[in-house]
Order: structure tokens, then sequence, then C-alpha cells
């Protein structure tokens, strides 16, 4: 067996008054941040959407153009 030795600090510093986070503010933080990341990924998308569409519809006219 590995020889660790950080583990009995770690532990002795958890026993010295470090407390976990209560479970309340875990769930606030997981929603907030679940709640962040879904407006990020929406707003991203809906920007996404439309430039792309945008650069398609040139692109056509220019492939269009260049054959007609």
């Amino acid at each position: 067996m590995i020889a660790r030795p950080w583990k009995g600090a770690a532990q002795a510093s958890c026993a010295r008054g470090r407390r976990r986070l209560p479970r309340g503010q875990a769930v606030v933080e997981y929603l907030l941040m679940t709640t962040m990341l879904l407006f990020l990924f929406t707003g991203m998308y809906k920007l996404l959407q439309n430039n792309l569409k945008n650069y398609f519809s040139k692109a056509g006219q220019v492939i269009l153009t260049a054959y007609y």
C-alpha cells in the first residue's frame, strides 16, 4: 500500500472545524448554475441559428450566381 502523507493532514484539518456546505446552499448553487447555463446556451443557440441562416443564404446566392 502506498503511503499518503497528505491524507492525515486533510483529515486533521476537517476535524479542526472545517465544515461541509449546508445542503440548502448546495442546492441553491446547483439551481443557479443550471439556470445560468440554460440561458447561456439558449442565447448562443438563437444567435448562431440566425447567423448561420444568413450565412447559408448568402453562400447559396453566391453559388447560384456563379452557375447561372
